[in-house]
């Protein structure tokens, strides 16, 4: 029997959750739903329609940082010390408990002879938080992704992202994700504060409009493809 996967973005104002199954190497989408509020709704939504396993949760915000290390090429042992090194001292200047990962980035030797380095660091208080809303449910917490990775991770396989340089764009209610894909390769990734709430804002003060409370907003993937936009042989 094919393992089940499952995916959760809790967003400001909706829960975004799907539900498929690996067939080969592809995913197969099951179930799929929009849930109102921060995930409250999770573990009625997972207990009712008998769902199990675990997922995969998204995280982006404030409480969030993804930042950039370039350091000279070194094997993987030595990569993992120097990283420990940047975490402490990033730990220690936030005054928080973090949890932390990195990896290198595929960028072209063309534009830098150092290895760009992802790191992504995050706030325990919001791993404990999101973890308490699968409380009750049969489903249990396996990683927990940027949703700028998350993005690059789901279009790349889906939207032939392979050839020329690729901009993603997640617009949610109060934050804004995206990713800069090149060859099929992720080479930057960003979280940004303030998603279509703002817009909606400057909108209602530009026309002296009361619209009452924001509707959720849409929460759409935009993706912008400009196959030369990077060039690799200069002039």
């Amino acid at each position: 029997m094919a393992k089940i996967g499952i995916g959760v973005d809790v967003g400001a104002q909706s829960t975004k959750v799907v539900v498929g199954r690996m067939k080969q190497d592809t995913f197969v989408p099951m179930k799929a739903a929009v849930l109102p509020g921060s995930g409250k709704e999770l573990p009625d939504y997972f207990n009712r329609l008998k769902i199990r396993g675990e997922a995969m949760l998204g995280v982006t915000g404030k409480e969030m940082i993804i930042r950039y290390t370039q350091v000279t090429p070194m094997p993987d042992w030595q990569l993992k010390q120097v990283m420990a090194f940047e975490i402490d001292d990033v730990a220690i200047q936030s005054g928080g408990d973090l949890s932390a990962d990195f990896n290198r980035l595929a960028i072209s030797s063309t534009l830098s002879e150092d290895d760009t380095i992802l790191l992504t660091l995050i706030k325990n208080s919001l791993l404990d938080e999101r973890m308490s809303l699968l409380k009750g449910s049969r489903v249990s917490v396996k990683a927990f992704t940027p949703n700028a990775v998350a993005l690059y991770n789901l279009l790349v396989h889906t939207a032939n992202l392979h050839a020329g340089t690729s901009l993603i764009l997640d617009l949610g209610a109060e934050n804004l994700d995206l990713a800069i894909v090149q060859e099929g390769a992720l080479i930057f990734a960003r979280n940004i504060s303030g998603g279509s709430n703002l817009f909606n804002q400057a909108l209602m003060e530009s026309f002296n409009l009361n619209t009452g409370p924001p509707n959720p907003a849409p929460w759409k993937v935009v993706l912008f493809q400009f196959a030369k936009m990077v060039r690799q042989n200069p002039p």
